[in-house]
């Protein structure tokens, strides 16, 4: 047995535009492999911002995620599997006694990953997951979300057993699938039963075009505790709350917050999913109503302005942003970072218990309130006080596209309760 020493690295790569400026966002991590004079290169399949990725430990910055969701733990977790998967084929070598080649390290990790290797003809689970994806995906015009939830569950699936085939997947495999979500991932049982559901898509549709023979995900049902119940309140702002954030004063040196401010607002005043503001073009605006087709559910949609909405479009109205925008609204991920800061700002400081189970364990944690605010909270917010004022459910559904009343009964129980407080107040007199 010979000891093949090897030095195995991870780094955010640099590249520069043609000007010769340094790209800093959204740059691939790579995974370098040096070893005998040899020097391999890996793509990770992941991107990150330089200033989200920590060099001297490499790894991503804990609680960061990149453009497409990812988060640090997901990335992290992978970036971890890929450096074993690596240490292990250097063993089996240095077991032989023999030195890979720079090719056979590659080809080597490639079939570990389950990717497919150059010359082969055979399709393994991951090559059908990504055809799935491909083709359904476009098929049926996926949400940029739901892209991303299919991408989560192929990686979650890839850390955990990268040579999985479809007879592989038993109830007790299934069942050990569960296990290494919540005690590897800390996945709590609703998000574990939406990552089930996903998984299920995939495999009913491999058996449908003869790839999975394999039908025990089909009686695979386990009992998880809490999943079928939304522990999470439903967060949102009051009209007071609305107001300290709208008409609040942010200084100079904050100015960068301001479009982050407007844009939520606006999507307070008229229930616009972030989706669709974010493509909001003055086009799109007319005889005091915005008239768009939105993005996740391609429904058309009439929102009449009022005069805080109206108000809001008006400061935008004489600039000129790329693809005739509305307004300049940031991308979601800084939006969503923006949104607490001003929500701190505003003392938005009420506690919210949030409550959640893993496996049979319940958990909790006390956040403030601002510490939740998210591009979410301001269709929330619109619901709640319009059926505070007394609209119909069914005309807030108009301006929503909410399909069906089910999606408003959480909202219509807020309402409730509030109603039922204010009527209290005539105990007091």
């Amino acid at each position: 047995m010979i000891d093949i020493k090897r030095n195995i690295t991870f780094y955010t790569e640099k590249r520069k535009t043609k000007d010769g400026q340094s790209i800093t966002e959204n740059v691939p991590i790579n995974c370098r492999v040096r070893y005998r004079g040899h020097t391999v290169v890996f793509f990770t399949g992941y991107r990150i911002d330089m200033a989200k990725f920590d060099s001297n430990r490499q790894i991503v910055k804990a609680r960061c995620y990149n453009k497409f969701g990812e988060s640090s733990a997901d990335i992290n977790a992978s970036l971890e599997n890929m450096r074993s998967k690596i240490q292990d084929i250097f063993r089996e070598f240095s077991l032989k006694d023999t030195i890979p080649t720079p090719s056979q390290l590659k080809d080597l990790y490639n079939e570990k990953a389950g990717k497919k290797v150059k010359g082969s003809s055979v399709k393994g689970f991951f090559d059908y997951y990504v055809e799935f994806m491909d083709t359904v995906g476009k098929n049926n015009a996926w949400t940029v979300e739901t892209k991303k939830k299919h991408k989560v569950i192929y990686n979650i699936v890839q850390s955990w057993n990268p040579n999985i085939s479809f007879q592989d997947l038993t109830e007790s495999k299934l069942l050990s699938f569960l296990e290494y979500c919540r005690n590897k991932r800390g996945v709590r049982n609703t998000t574990l039963a939406k990552h089930l559901s996903f998984l299920k898509r995939f495999l009913s549709w491999a058996e449908q075009k003869g790839y999975n023979t394999n039908h025990s995900y089909k009686d695979f049902s386990p009992k998880l505790k809490g999943a079928k119940f939304d522990f999470k309140k439903v967060i949102y702002l009051t009209w007071d709350e609305l107001m300290r954030i709208y008409n609040m004063d942010i200084p100079q040196n904050k100015s960068y917050l301001i479009p982050s401010r407007d844009t939520f607002c606006l999507c307070c005043f008229t229930g616009l999913r972030y989706s669709d503001v974010y493509k909001l073009k003055k086009s799109d605006i007319h005889n005091n109503k915005i008239e768009i087709v939105t993005q996740k559910d391609v429904d058309n949609i009439s929102i009449e302005l009022n005069k805080y909405s109206l108000s809001i479009l008006n400061k935008y109205k004489d600039e000129n942003y790329k693809n005739d925008k509305a307004l300049p609204v940031p991308v979601n991920q800084r939006y969503n970072l923006y949104l607490k800061e001003i929500g701190k700002m505003a003392e938005l400081n009420e506690k919210i218990t949030e409550v959640w189970y893993e496996g049979n364990e319940r958990k909790e944690e006390v956040f403030l309130k601002y510490e939740k605010l998210t591009t979410h909270v301001a269709r929330k917010t619109f619901v709640v006080n319009a059926l505070t004022l007394g609209i119909p459910a069914t005309v807030i559904m108009r301006w929503t596209g909410h399909s069906d009343l089910k999606a408003m009964k959480p909202y219509m129980k807020i309402v409730d309760k509030l109603k039922e407080e204010e009527m209290n107040k005539f105990n007091n007199i």
